[in-house]
């Protein structure tokens, strides 16, 4: 993941233009903070979209319970807030069973695949980004091979004849 800095500083707002490897969790979760807080996101991500490809693959689509801090972090930024897309993809998740008896969380948490919670994220975005003061454009498809910081780029394949 990179971030711009020094230089790309819009000069008139002081607001980023900032450029995230990757449209996973993490990604999009750090791409709504900065437009919530006023500063332009692009987001590259190798893959198609979960919508476009199903949220069931293999290498992708493993199972994630998000309990506690996360539960904590993912409410900072409002995207747990009953109704949302986060929680229409995802299941409520009480605890954990182990071989001695049930080991309960003290709030629930949230349960389902990866890209479930990608998916959601992803809703997300496209349900509140008009009203946040910076802007968040995610690109699916778009194969990054590296960052170069010295430059503040983003390496990419080029794929073409």
């Amino acid at each position: 993941m990179a971030a711009s800095t020094g230089d790309d500083v819009l000069p008139d707002t002081g607001r980023l233009q900032v450029g995230i490897s990757g449209a996973g969790p993490a990604g999009l979760l750090l791409a709504i903070g900065l437009a919530q807080h006023g500063h332009s996101v692009t987001v590259l991500e190798t893959l198609a979209s979960p919508a476009d490809r199903g949220t069931v693959n293999r290498d992708r689509s493993y199972p994630v319970d998000i309990t506690a801090r996360g539960m904590a972090a993912l409410a900072r930024f409002g995207v747990t807030a009953d109704g949302s897309p986060l929680r229409r993809r995802t299941l409520p998740f009480y605890g954990h069973m182990t071989p001695w008896g049930p080991e309960a969380l003290a709030s629930a948490g949230l349960i389902g695949t990866r890209d479930d919670v990608v998916l959601g994220l992803l809703e997300f975005v496209g349900e509140h980004r008009a009203a946040w003061p910076g802007r968040v454009d995610v690109r699916h498809q778009v194969p990054v091979t590296g960052v170069d910081l010295a430059h503040k780029v983003i390496l990419l394949e080029f794929v073409g004849e």
